[in-house]
């Protein structure tokens, strides 16, 4: 539609001015007055956005509101109007591009539409007052008409304005506190209304626009409406002077007298046909569209005999002159009113009203001499016949190609109308009417034996649309593809018809020089024009709707559309890709007729561009019988295939799965597994259905069977000496010696197409190893120059169902017949397996073991072949579950205790053994952790002397068992148990000790290892019970504890037994041993939180005293010592014979072991038991990872088992807290009551806990 003015296709919609709502306050503006008159920036801003939001939710489609915004300044001053009468788009007027004989011009439409508003609405506060004292009220009554009479002043002043403009004048008054019906706002209302002539009508209120959204625009929707309602008014105004004018000019019988002597001016019909436009176009601004389309109508009937009386004609008797400016604008304009007509028409849901002025129009045009194509002789160029478009094709000498691009462009046009339509309208049906929708069947009948030429598929005289009824194409609105379709095919007509004329354009018959030079200016431009690329747009949208409804069948149609003309344009590269796409679906659908097409179009294409893989291949399908039905055609291919060039040296090989096959291909075997060293055989099919004898001409050189591996490959030479009969034949493949270096098995047989032939290929293969053998493909060399072969994928082939069959050889009276295998489909594969050898292994050991120790396997392996053999014993612990995964906890070695390799599966060479041998060996294994459902799992391997396989040594007691040629076989599978022997417990008894050495009272010596570093010493006692939990005795010859090296943070790591060795004797069920270890640790200061490992237990045992020779060594983890973190250390040196009556000396040695300036309190307590002297309370400070001695002298009273003083070390109140505020040196104030607990280093120390201390006292 852009080849149009968009004045003359666009909808017409009413014009609004929006005066008050654009203005913004300067700064200079001191008025206070006229601030508050003058609409917000803020508040015009959120008005018209509401206003543009509410024009642009009424669309033409779907509602009959709608405006189109002009926001005016309040200083713009519309131009005046011309004194004289004529507008300067009228005819009449000297200065116009009208004069002196035009019709109508866009310009008049752009006037209406973006320059002159039907209605001004101006935006205006009504002032009102805040004060509401009820004794001012006369005061502000005074102030509101003074505010009044200046709003007044603005109104007329604008009023005045916009009179030039002949608009109608609205003012809205914005009320921000008062109601609209108040009486005193209806006052106001009317004085303003009196004051400036305007009616109720023009005057209109709108409440809070500081509303919500929702509030705000409901209240312009009200609005809205009524100004609507005056736009009305303003155009049936309008109307109202152009039918005056009209029926003026109708009642003068005589034309309007010229305004120079001797020039051409509008005739009276010209001016009719003006004013039928103008009132058209009135009547579609104010939503009229049935008197809107009688105008239209009107016009276009005056128009189009006005063209047709100055058709062909050029003279001073005819209103329009020929082939001029003039009458091109006419045609133009005639062509617009239509398209206007069916718009309108498809927006009030009348598409059938529509299609019938789109026919009507293009059969109306014809006659027009622009549009035929004449020669000398007086015939038209060729058959006059466009599919689908042979109602049309009448016009004289089937239509020059100008007639052709216009038919192209109004079947264009109205197929967009159509899918706009469908878009915007939701429920626009299409086809329309919708199928089956006629309720006569009398007439349903006759619709679809009715015969018409708009069925695009041809003279097609039916049209089925339902399963009960059909409708007539010809009354039916089709979707947008169908007419995308028809501009298509009228495109490509105009483009034939150029071509003609510029091969030879002294054929035509032209009657007057101004026909000349326009049919040469139109060469000229057409020489230019991508005709090409124009089709492929048409049919690619009409692609794209009927792929939008779904119809593809369709949509393959205009793909092959699509891929011809891009051939015919020389893109052959575009147009194969099309084709190889469309062929892939017409071959799955078996449509062989258009496959026969697309082929040979496509050899065409590839031939054109030396694709030669695809020109073979288009030949090889073009044989199927199908395809090529014609014997004379087969016999043409069949010929250039046997001429056909290579120019390349690489072989053609044509996938057959991907093509129509003119002759199938299947295999199978007839097991699906076998053994090691048995034939295993195998049949190939060869089948051809053809009728033609002239397949036979193609001879073949070989025929190739291609395995998984490459060694069991089957060439298959082409030898005719053998040929059989017709229908199933069986050859049995001959062995041929190998003269061209093939790589696998050379035999022959003949190989011939014969019509309605089945040949069955039958051959064996001989398997050395276990594998599983499949047949990757089958390719069949032709005996050509090219060197073609024609493969078969059958590896990648879709799966089938059929039964399974098996030709069989009979004799010579019967012929072959086929036995039935079970199964279903091709058996493409083969399992081949290698048999079970006769070998016989027996495996012996204890059943009940324990951790670490080593037991014994006896095995015995007897050669039950009739040949020599190689063996290979496997032996490994596997759990009990169906998948044999290997425990590598569990090792197996040949000796016990040697350094000879450890392996969880051991491999022994048995050696070579004759018939009959039996050879008996042994080995060890040891299991370190407690096994649950294990076995013990013994397995040969075989090499056996008539098919050596290849045994490689890896290792000691590793082999290189992946030689298929082995033979295989499980032994025995004996289950074992295997326990632990010793439990062990551990508890931990810290010694008290200092943490650093003190040398003196009140000080300490941090000691420094060699590294710098402040390290710290912990003690502890280790007490470790080992108990026997087996039930059998054994004999433990020692136990002992294994240190280990310490490791950063520990800087030494010491670990000393208390008690006596384990000496060797017997351990019975149940029996326990206990020892106790001095661990000492000196560690980092720094260190916190760790987890040491300082040694572990070893238990050097045997089964009983005798087998003491052959022990076996337990080692026992033990647990690692925790190191906490400390705070303070508090120790206390006591004597250890204390007698009443005595005194003795008692010292406190505290020691801070953080980072953290510890400032302390200790206080001692009184005590029934003692007295002592010295400081009672007594406050130190101590550094960080400093000591602080304490000396105090006690005196018992009492005897017995005494409580010392207690001693209460407190953090003091004042203290000053350090960053590592999460230490308990910072608790909180409240909580110095909490000692910390003293270790006391003596032995006769009762108790201790949170630092009270026991002390025993001796009698005198």
């Amino acid at each position: 539609m852009d080849s149009y003015p968009k004045e003359y296709i666009s909808h017409h919609v009413p014009l609004l001015g929006v005066l008050g709502l654009a203005q913004e306050l300067k700064q200079t503006d001191s008025i206070t007055q006229e601030k508050r008159r003058v609409i917000d920036n803020s508040i015009s801003v959120n008005l018209i956005a509401t206003l543009r939001n509410i024009n642009n939710s009424y669309t033409i489609w779907d509602s009959k509101r709608c405006f189109q915004l002009l926001i005016i300044d309040e200083n713009f001053i519309w131009p005046k109007k011309l004194a004289e009468k004529q507008s300067l788009l009228s005819p009449s007027n000297l200065a116009s591009n009208l004069f002196p004989n035009g019709i109508f011009n866009p310009s008049w439409i752009q006037r209406h539409r973006e320059i002159i508003p039907s209605v001004v609405v101006l935006f205006r506060y009504l002032w009102e007052s805040i004060d509401k004292d009820p004794l001012g009220m006369a005061t502000v009554s005074g102030l509101e008409r003074d505010h009044d009479s200046i709003l007044i002043s603005e109104i007329n002043k604008l009023k005045q304005n916009d009179f030039q403009a002949n608009s109608k004048f609205v003012v809205v008054f914005i009320l921000k506190n008062s109601r609209a019906d108040s009486p005193l706002i209806e006052e106001r209302l009317t004085y303003i209304r009196k004051q400036c002539g305007l009616t109720g009508q023009y005057v209109m209120t709108s409440l809070n626009p500081d509303g919500s959204l929702q509030d705000v625009t409901k209240q312009l929707e009200s609005i809205h409406k009524q100004l609507l309602e005056v736009s009305n008014n303003y155009y049936k105004e309008k109307e109202k002077k152009i039918k005056k004018k009209k029926a003026k000019l109708l009642s003068s019988l005589s034309k309007p007298a010229p305004l120079i002597i001797g020039s051409k001016v509008l005739s009276p019909r010209g001016w009719v046909i003006r004013y039928d436009l103008k009132m058209a176009i009135y009547c579609e601004f104010r939503k009229d569209f049935e008197n809107a389309i009688k105008s239209y109508e009107a016009a276009y009937s005056n128009l189009y005999e006005m063209l047709l009386d100055s058709n062909g004609v050029s003279n001073d008797a005819k209103e329009i002159d020929y082939l001029s400016d003039r009458w091109f604008e006419a045609r133009q304009l005639l062509d617009s009113i239509v398209i206007k007509v069916m718009q309108i028409l498809l927006q009030n849901n009348a598409p059938v009203d529509a299609l019938y002025h789109h026919q009507r129009h293009i059969l109306s045009c014809k006659p027009f001499s622009e549009f035929a194509y004449i020669s000398l002789n007086s015939e038209p160029y060729g058959p006059v016949s466009v599919s689908g478009l042979n109602h049309i094709s009448s016009a004289v000498g089937g239509g020059s190609f100008s007639y052709w691009q216009w038919v192209s462009l109004q079947y264009r046009i109205f197929g967009e109308l159509i899918e706009i339509a469908s878009i915007k309208k939701a429920k626009f049906p299409l086809p329309f009417p919708v199928p089956g929708s006629t309720a006569n069947p009398a007439l349903s009948l006759i619709n679809t034996v009715a015969t018409t030429s708009t069925n695009w598929m041809g003279n097609s005289g039916t049209s089925a649309f339902g399963p009960y009824s059909s409708i007539n194409p010809m009354f039916t609105v089709q979707h947008p593809g169908y007419y995308y379709l028809c501009s298509a095919r009228a495109a490509e007509e105009r483009w034939k018809r150029f071509i003609r004329s510029t091969i030879s354009q002294s054929d035509f018959f032209l009657p007057n020089d101004k026909l000349t030079n326009h049919f040469n200016s139109l060469v000229t431009k057409d020489q230019a024009f991508d005709h090409g690329s124009l089709i492929i747009e048409l049919l690619t949208k009409s692609y794209e709707q009927f792929k939008k409804y779904k119809c593809s069948r369709m949509t393959l149609y205009l793909a092959s559309e699509i891929a011809r003309v891009y051939q015919e344009s020389n893109q052959f590269d575009m147009a194969l890709k099309f084709y190889d796409r469309i062929a892939k679906t017409y071959r799955k659908e078996s449509w062989y007729s258009l496959l026969s097409t697309i082929s040979n179009r496509m050899r065409y294409c590839a031939s054109q561009l030396k694709y030669r893989q695809v020109e073979a291949e288009c030949l090889i399908e073009l044989l199927h019988p199908s395809v090529t039905p014609s014997s004379d055609d087969l016999t043409r291919l069949i010929r250039e295939l046997q001429m056909f060039e290579n120019d390349t040296e690489v072989p053609i090989e044509i996938d057959m799965d991907a093509f129509s096959q003119f002759f199938t291909c299947d295999f199978q075997f007839k097991a699906n597994h076998g053994q090691v060293l048995q034939d295993q055989f195998w049949q190939l099919t060869l089948k051809t259905s053809s009728n033609s004898l002239q397949i036979a001409d193609l001879s073949v050189q070989k025929l190739t069977l291609h395995f998984t591996d490459s060694k069991f490959d089957y060439h298959i030479l082409n030898d005719l000496s053998d040929l059989s009969g017709e229908g199933r034949v069986l050859y049995d493949c001959k062995s041929t010696p190998n003269t061209s270096d093939l790589v696998g098995n050379v035999y022959s047989a003949p190989i011939q197409f014969k019509p309605n032939q089945i040949a069955v290929y039958q051959g064996f293969l001989l398997p050395t190893e276990h594998q599983k053998l499949s047949l990757a493909k089958v390719s069949v060399e032709l005996n050509l120059p090219s060197k073609i072969s024609l493969v078969f994928k059958l590896a990648v082939r879709p799966e089938r169902f059929h039964k399974r069959k098996w030709l069989e050889k009979a004799n010579v009276e019967s012929p072959n017949k086929y036995i039935e295998l079970p199964g279903l489909g091709e058996q493409l594969d083969i399992r081949i397996e290698q048999r079970e050898p006769k070998v016989e292994i027996v495996t012996e050991f204890q059943a009940q073991g324990y951790i670490d120790e080593y037991i014994k396997l006896d095995f015995h392996v007897v050669n039950n072949e009739a040949e020599d053999v190689q063996l290979i014993a496997v032996f490994q612990c596997v759990s009990d579950s169906e998948n044999l995964v290997t425990d590598q906890s569990c090792m197996f070695q040949k000796l016990p205790g040697t350094a000879e390799e450890s392996l969880s599966v051991f491999h022994i060479n048995v050696g070579t053994l004759k018939p009959g041998d039996k050879v008996s060996d042994s080995l060890y294994f040891q299991c370190r952790h407690r096994l649950d459902s294990r076995s013990i799992v013994s397995s040969v391997y075989i090499s056996i002397a008539s098919n050596p396989a290849n045994i490689n040594q890896v290792s000691s007691f590793t082999y290189d068992l992946s030689d298929t040629k082995l033979l295989w076989k499980i032994g025995n599978r004996n289950p074992i148990k295997v326990e632990s022997l010793f439990e062990c417990s551990t508890k931990f008894e810290a010694i008290a000790c200092p943490a650093f050495e003190s040398t003196a009272i009140g000080g300490s010596v941090l000691k420094f290892n060699p590294d710098y570093k402040v390290t710290k010493i912990l003690q502890s006692l280790v007490h470790v019970t080992i108990r026997l939990v087996s039930n059998s005795s054994i004999f433990v010859k020692s136990i002992k504890i294994l240190p280990v090296l310490p490791n950063h943070p520990i800087k030494s790591l010491d670990v000393s037994s208390l008690t006596s060795q384990c000496s060797a004797k017997d351990w019975h069920p149940s029996n326990s041993e206990a020892f106790i270890y001095k661990l000492r640790l000196n560690i980092d200061v720094f260190a916190s939180n760790l987890s040491v490992e300082y040694g572990k237990l070893e238990i050097i045992w045997s089964r009983n005293q005798a087998d003491e020779a052959v022990t076996t060594t337990s080692i026992l983890d033990l647990p690692r010592y925790e190191v906490v973190p400390e705070l303070l250390r508090v120790f206390a040196k006591i004597p250890g014979n204390i007698v009443v009556g005595k005194p003795f000396d008692v010292t406190y040695t505290i020691q801070n072991l953080t980072l953290h300036l510890a400032e302390l309190l200790s206080l001692v307590e009184s005590s029934e038991h003692f007295v002592f002297s010295g400081y009672k309370q007594i406050g130190c400070r101590i550094l960080p990872y400093g000591t602080q001695l304490l000396k105090m002298k006690f005196l018992p009273l009492s005897v017995g088992r005494c409580a010392l003083p207690q001693l209460r070390i407190m953090k003091r109140s004042d203290m000053t807290i350090l960053e590592e505020a999460e230490t308990d040196l910072n608790r909180k104030e409240g909580d110095n009551d909490k000692c910390f607990p003293i270790s006391v280093a003596s032995g006769h120390i009762v108790g201790s806990k949170k630092g009270e201390l026991y002390v025993n006292v001796n009698p005198v």
